[in-house]
């Protein structure tokens, strides 16, 4: 009885493979200046985002949605105007050591909430964006991430506005 289950145990065996954390979820900090194409002063925001590891390798697919703050340029009672941010796209891992750098390409889709009357720049608009950035892993569960970017935005009436950003982030990973 012993040796058929010593059989079967050894044929059924796989080869040990390392453990990693394909998930991550976090929080981040975003800094846009301003743009004279959308009549905007520059923008803070807060928001998640994350990634998830496509298959084993060094490709993942990223989101991060944002709320911002900012106020129209040309506004005369400096309201405050709430843009939001909903990017996703795909992650390349340059080095999968401690520290990584990495690129992504994004879709990105822009919303600016509660905009005042008569404001015609860039009230929803999606576009493409490339992101560089770098995670330097703290612990094996906590990194940092900072990354720098562009997006593209297409507008029918208008001129198309270059947006620039940057992101600081804290993320956990499972």
């Amino acid at each position: 009885m012993r040796l058929p289950l010593l059989v079967l145990v050894l044929f059924a065996a796989l080869p040990a493979q390392a453990q990693y954390a394909p998930n991550s979820t976090g929080i981040g900090l975003m800094a846009v200046p301003g743009n004279e194409t959308l009549r905007l002063d520059p923008q803070l925001g807060i928001g998640l985002g994350g990634t998830r590891q496509i298959g084993v390798g060094s490709w993942s697919w990223m989101y991060r949605g944002v709320i911002a703050v900012t106020q129209a340029v040309d506004d005369p009672s400096r309201a405050t105007l709430i843009p939001a941010w909903v990017s996703t796209g795909l992650r390349y891992d340059l080095s999968e050591d401690r520290l990584r750098p990495f690129a992504i390409l994004s879709g990105t889709y822009y919303q600016l909430t509660n905009p005042p009357a008569g404001f015609t720049a860039g009230v929803y608009m999606a576009g493409a964006g490339l992101r560089l950035g770098v995670e330097q892993y703290l612990a094996t569960e906590i990194s940092v991430q900072f990354d720098v970017g562009g997006s593209w935005f297409l507008q029918l009436d208008s001129a198309d506005p270059l947006i620039a950003d940057a992101v600081l982030g804290l993320k956990v990973h499972y």
